[in-house]
């Protein structure tokens, strides 16, 4: 939003005479005191939790910016593409929570990356927008209401490590005329036996559950660090192996981590499964399968 204005700027000498041409730049005016060094004028404007730091060069005229977005001591956020990713570590800062003009109509997706501690109440209320959260692993809260009146809101991905979750966090404002209770329209994907799953089953809110990669080993057969077509091969060998009566090609490790739906076999499904999570990461997809 600040840089939907338009900055005009010329150079004058000290008797006020104009002395370059008129250059202009996607900026905004500041109550600031714009600070001359000798080489270039430096001055900032805000909005919300957006600062944009800028700079002129004194001799060419040349401006610059650069865009800091605070929600916390050490926490910033960037938006692309109908997508805003929360980023850095602790815990989200009620009170930098200023969203900037236009934000919260445009926003599709949110992500919130590991290293993240908490979410504070009604962080996204009113996302117009807004159709899935992601939740990287790391977070251990969610504030009441958090994402209130985000109409649209379908899938919210929460982590195991999450064991504290506020009232109404997928709340979309609406009350069910028959006996006045909320309405939740929005999926909650969760560990089984997690605390989001519990949330989920107390307030009557639909639930999937997932099967996560927990330190990469879920799905990684050959432990190469990456999970790909080859481990899905050898899935499909230990099977067919086994459905002949012959002894798999892989150990008791190897076992452990080709069982993806975590049944007890190690059959077509996993590969199946290995194979889907593989395409999905290739498009940028979470590391998380469902079931």
């Amino acid at each position: 939003p600040l840089s939907e204005n338009k900055l005009h700027y010329i150079f004058i000498d000290g008797n006020g005479n104009k002395i370059s041409q008129e250059f202009t730049a996607n900026a905004s005016l500041s109550d600031c005191k714009p600070l001359y060094d000798g080489s270039k004028v430096v001055f900032y404007a805000s909005n919300g939790n957006s600062i944009d730091f800028y700079t002129i060069d004194a001799g060419s005229g040349t401006f610059n910016k650069k865009v800091y977005k605070v929600l916390g001591e050490n926490i910033s956020w960037d938006y692309n593409n109908g997508i805003l990713t929360v980023f850095g570590t602790g815990d989200m800062n009620a009170s930098d929570l200023n969203w900037p003009s236009g934000l919260r109509e445009n926003v599709e997706k949110i992500v919130v990356k590991k290293g993240i501690t908490s979410i504070p109440d009604s962080a996204f209320e009113n996302f117009g927008k807004l159709n899935e959260v992601i939740i990287e692993n790391g977070l251990k809260s969610i504030g009441s209401q958090a994402f209130l009146d985000c109409i649209n809101l379908k899938k919210v991905i929460i982590p195991e490590s999450v064991t504290n979750i506020g009232e109404d966090i997928v709340w979309n404002g609406y009350y069910w005329i028959s006996d006045g209770s909320h309405v939740y329209d929005a999926t909650i994907y969760a560990r089984e036996g997690s605390a989001a799953d519990k949330y989920a089953a107390k307030y009557g809110i639909n639930c999937y559950h997932y099967t996560m990669l927990i330190d990469g080993k879920l799905g990684d057969v050959d432990n190469s660090g990456t999970i790909d077509a080859l481990d899905a091969s050898n899935v499909l060998t230990s099977y067919s192996l086994k459905a002949t009566g012959r002894p798999s090609n892989l150990n008791a490790e190897q076992e452990k981590a080709a069982d993806m739906n975590s049944d007890g076999n190690v059959d077509a499904i996993d590969a199946s499964l290995i194979l889907s999570f593989y395409a999905f990461k290739a498009t940028g997809g979470y590391d998380i399968l469902y079931y």
